[in-house]
């Protein structure tokens, strides 16, 4: 997947996806400092959770992705089990 960027009014240029690395180095913190008990994902697949997955020092306690009896998300439950990461799903409408 190429990394696509969005230029500012100032010129500077942001990943389209946001600091998503950064956003959750401070949710990491907010665990260290007691703020909260555990921090999570949602509808993250691909390179990006691979990123996440790669660089956190806490790894996601859950991810919440579209998951049921006709798309049960086999493949990424097993990728998670390794870091402890549980499948949290939701179904659409």
């Amino acid at each position: 997947m190429k990394q696509t960027y969005v230029t500012l009014n100032d010129g500077n240029k942001i990943p389209q996806f946001g600091d998503y690395l950064g956003a959750w180095r401070d949710m990491e913190k907010a665990v260290e400092m007691g703020k909260v008990k555990s921090i999570g994902l949602s509808n993250f697949e691909s390179e990006r959770l691979e990123e996440v997955l790669e660089a956190s020092r806490i790894k996601p306690s859950v991810l919440q992705v579209e998951c049921h009896p006709y798309y049960q998300q086999n493949r990424l439950k097993e990728r998670l089990y390794f870091y402890g990461t549980k499948l949290g799903c939701w179904e659409e409408k």
